[in-house]
């Protein structure tokens, strides 16, 4: 059971209450888990569609850009790098929606047709997330390291 830090309510119990590695689900939706955002989604692919339809203006990936990284000493002698970040940097829809459509000519103008392969190789980053809708987008199939 979790429950927020501002509020004594209950918002998450273990899908298998008996189980203790189970993993939480909000109780909104516990019983009636949600496979789609919405029923005229049907891949991946359409995601990016329907935010820049419902969702234009609203702010998402927000990004905070590293201003320093300090080592830092444990007690147990190991140094940790520690990073200094900015405040967060949001885009909206209809921006990520460009960037998206741009990533995806890119790809186009490699000569890369329906089906083909990309790797994408990268720690996690929004970037990665762009070029995975771009590909998809194209029916382009991803793979990862």
């Amino acid at each position: 059971m979790t429950r927020g830090k501002t509020n004594e309510r209950i918002r998450a119990v273990r899908v298998e209450p008996s189980d203790y590695e189970s993993a939480y689900r909000a109780i909104e939706v516990l019983q009636n888990l949600q496979t789609r955002p919405n029923e005229s989604i049907k891949t991946l692919a359409d995601i990016p569609d329907y935010t820049l339809v419902h969702h234009p203006d609203k702010e998402t990936f927000g990004v905070r850009q590293i201003l320093d990284i300090q080592d830092e000493q444990q007690t147990n002698g190991k140094v940790f790098k520690k990073f200094i970040l900015g405040e967060y940097k949001f885009q909206t829809f209809r921006q990520i929606y460009k960037r998206i459509e741009n990533i995806g000519r890119g790809l186009l103008s490699l000569n890369l047709t329906l089906g083909d392969k990309i790797l994408i190789y990268s720690e996690t980053r929004y970037e990665w997330l762009l070029t995975a809708f771009s590909a998809f987008r194209h029916v382009l199939t991803l793979v990862t390291l």
